[in-house]
């Protein structure tokens, strides 16, 4: 079963998440770690985005982010190939 289609309204605040695959580790280490934060910020400064939070979990991370990022997974790809 699908899953039901997104609520769009101005104003929303959407929650992402980018998982590994099979549920597996996204980080290994702290360098992957601080990896991660320069990665994200670099993109936040580069495309003008607000980023109201995010959490960075061994297995996956999630962010906070404004309604005008429109869909996500399309926009944020970056985040989920960083690693070498």
């Amino acid at each position: 079963m699908p899953r039901e289609r997104r609520i769009e309204y101005a104003g929303a605040i959407y929650h992402v998440m980018a998982r590994g695959n099979r549920r597996g580790d996204i980080v290994l280490d702290d360098q992957d770690r601080r990896r991660f934060e320069e990665t994200l910020a670099e993109v936040v400064e580069a495309s003008g985005w607000v980023l109201y939070g995010w959490v960075l979990m061994n297995n996956h991370q999630w962010s906070s982010l404004p309604d005008y990022v429109k869909v996500p997974s399309k926009r944020r790809p970056w985040v989920a190939v960083a690693r070498p």
